[in-house]
């Protein structure tokens, strides 16, 4: 595992509800694309379902190119696993990239005013205190077209659209909220 890298993915974890870490780790990115162009494309499936497109910079070329890494924080651990489920053997459009895209949760996590409380009940509050009806539509289409069997409820609260802080903690933490941060324009 690398420095930025926070362990495989269990998609298991995520189906139950168990799983809480949102941001991820994207790599096998070809070095001339661009973050827009990342972003474009991760759009077209996912518009509005992440917060955060992070897409570090190799300064040490002479072109302006990527590491071949970039980090997605989504708002929604259900959005990141339909991410994967739709990304999985994708290969980059783009340049005629041979390159097959993989991921890890990234080491760095939102950080979160919420409780870690694993309650149903206290989740289920914080789930409809946030949710728009349109995204409680999204996430339970998602939970029906991936046939998850743990409840709405069950799963962490939805951040927000601005862009949320991180910690370098490998542990399980709900994202942030807070005020006085940028929004991530989609």
């Amino acid at each position: 595992m690398g420095q930025n890298d926070g362990g495989p993915i269990d998609t298991e974890k995520i189906r139950s509800g168990e799983e809480t870490r949102t941001n991820l780790m994207v790599r096998n990115i070809p070095c001339r694309y661009s973050k827009d162009e990342i972003k474009q494309d991760f759009e077209k499936n996912h518009k509005g379902r992440f917060n955060d497109l992070n897409l570090p910079m190799d300064n040490r070329q002479p072109e302006k190119t990527n590491k071949a890494y970039c980090f997605i924080n989504f708002r929604h651990v259900l959005f990141l696993y339909d991410f994967i489920q739709d990304k999985r053997d994708y290969r980059w459009p783009k340049f005629e990239s041979e390159k097959k895209i993989d991921f890890n949760f990234a080491k760095a996590q939102p950080i979160t005013k919420f409780t870690d409380s694993r309650e149903p009940s206290c989740q289920s509050e914080n789930n409809a205190n946030q949710l728009s009806e349109t995204e409680r539509e999204e996430l339970n289409r998602i939970i029906d077209d991936h046939d998850i069997k743990a409840p709405l409820e069950k799963f962490a609260p939805i951040q927000s659209t601005i862009k949320p802080k991180y910690t370098d903690s490998r542990k399980h933490i709900k994202p942030a909220q807070g005020p006085g941060q940028e929004a991530f324009g989609h």
